[in-house]
């Protein structure tokens, strides 16, 4: 358990976050082997489900809404109420969103460099769960009324309020210390909550933390693989060791319907 003022967080036996109380709300988590969240509960009620990019309600069986990441950052939100378009600024933060038709929803929505929001959050997602900071990189902000906002960064959860983790880095030495995000979030970032100096860092460096993430669930490795794919260091095959190769397995196995297809980036 680890408390911040008057909540206080649930962690499995693999540090991974489950739960947030403040004695009067409680938003809890399922998670699957590999790590990903696959059900929400609000005060022990399952909210939604989760499979892939696909929110279905509490029963698991209907599909709520569908999310789908476009080429050029544009992330597709298709639901029965109404398609959300959200459009990303360079850091990958959504800053506007509109509806099927064009016509703006949404902005400019405006967040420090920490990622606590400057305005209201984007609708992008069912509840108090929506892709606003780093939004298009699916780095969903949960902002349920009663509680810090805090964001799933993979490995870990991150919340803006402090600028750092609530669970200690999984990779040794991959940070100034065990709970810090980059000191500086303009250059640099740590989407995976494992290696908040991606762009600073070799290509070893780079396969080392993916082989260290395959250890934690082959998907999970691809997916580390996978978000990070536009990186300083190029991921291409036929320019880096055999490494990759080997990983190559873990990316498909993340990305399911769309592998890696060989010799592309």
């Amino acid at each position: 358990m680890t408390a911040i003022g008057a909540e206080v967080y649930g962690y499995d036996g693999a540090d991974r976050h489950l739960s947030t109380s403040n004695g009067t709300t409680t938003s809890a988590y399922v998670r699957d082997l590999a790590g990903e969240v696959v059900e929400y509960r609000l005060n022990g009620v399952i909210q939604n489900r989760y499979s892939g990019n696909t929110t279905l309600d509490a029963t698991g069986v209907n599909v709520v809404e569908r999310t789908i990441g476009l080429p050029g950052g544009v992330t597709l939100t298709t639901r029965a109420g109404g398609d959300v378009w959200s459009y990303p600024n360079i850091a990958g933060s959504v800053t506007t969103t509109a509806n099927s038709t064009g016509a703006k929803t949404a902005g400019p929505l405006l967040y420090d460099p920490y990622g606590n929001p400057l305005s209201a959050y984007p609708d992008n997602q069912t509840g108090n769960l929506d892709n606003a900071w780093l939004g298009q990189h699916d780095r969903q902000t949960q902002h349920q009324t009663g509680l810090r906002p805090a964001i799933d960064m993979g490995a870990r959860q991150y919340h803006p309020q402090l600028g750092r983790f609530t669970e200690t880095d999984p990779i040794e030495g991959g940070g100034a210390n065990d709970y810090g995000y980059p000191t500086d979030p303009i250059n640099g970032s740590d989407l995976d909550g494992s290696d908040w100096c991606w762009k600073l860092c070799p290509v070893t460096h780079v396969f080392a933390v993916a082989g260290a993430k395959t250890g934690h669930g082959v998907a999970r490795g691809g997916k580390f693989v996978w978000n990070n794919r536009s990186g300083e260091a190029d991921l291409c095959p036929s320019a880096v060791p055999s490494a990759l190769r080997s990983l190559r397995p873990a990316v498909g196995r993340h990305r399911g319907e769309e592998p890696l297809a060989r010799g592309s980036c």
